[in-house]
């Protein structure tokens, strides 16, 4: 005789994967019940030392092509999320498993850990705020993937909770990096609308 299969609202990653969609949708919402303790404050006062030798275009062309390089491992970053997005939504449907998921995780720590690395190979002193933003917006993601990864190892609900509020303070980051990116460029002469474009 076969066993009855459990409805998916008794399954155990259904709810892992509901409080998941949950923190993204509240992260996308813009959360405000984060606290303000615990969440990073735009403080992007990025002021330029520019090398007397610089011209102020050679300046702008020296900024442009570091703001390609932080804002490469930002992308990169995002792109990791959303395949780790995808791995959990794949549990639902059976279209990824557990060990998908774990894998996607170790992965993000370990990628993730080299955009980081990527982004302190800019040397500009004017872009030390723009840097730590982004490094904070990458860590934030590893940390949600190190906490998935411990709870799928421990089962501890502490794990859980850290990763969802990771996801919840992803909105902060956003608004402290872009704060940051829009006041490095800002400081290397490029106006609102060059800006607005090169964040489009």
């Amino acid at each position: 005789m076969e066993k009855p299969k459990k409805p998916l609202f008794k399954r155990w990653y259904f709810w892992v994967l509901v409080v998941l969609v949950l923190a993204a949708i509240g992260s996308a919402l813009g959360d405000e019940d984060a606290g303000p303790a615990a969440t990073p404050t735009p403080t992007a006062t990025a002021t330029p030392t520019p090398e007397p030798s610089l011209s102020p275009e050679e300046m702008r062309a020296h900024a442009e092509s570091n703001d390609l390089m932080i804002n490469a491992s930002v992308e990169a970053a995002d792109r990791y999320y959303d395949i780790l997005v995808e791995a959990i939504s794949g549990l639902e449907d059976g279209t990824s498993s557990l060990l998908d998921v774990y894998s996607t995780c170790e992965d993000m720590e370990e990628y993730l850990r080299g955009f980081s690395a990527h982004v302190d190979e800019v040397t500009d002193p004017a872009a030390e705020e723009y840097k730590d933003a982004a490094i904070g917006y990458i860590g934030n993601f590893q940390l949600v993937a190190h906490d998935l990864m411990e709870y799928i190892d421990s089962g501890e609900m502490s794990d859980l909770s850290d990763a969802q509020e990771g996801l919840e303070l992803v909105p902060a980051y956003i608004a402290q990096l872009l704060a940051a990116r829009t006041a490095y460029l800002e400081a290397a002469g490029f106006s609102g609308d060059e800006i607005a474009e090169m964040l489009s």
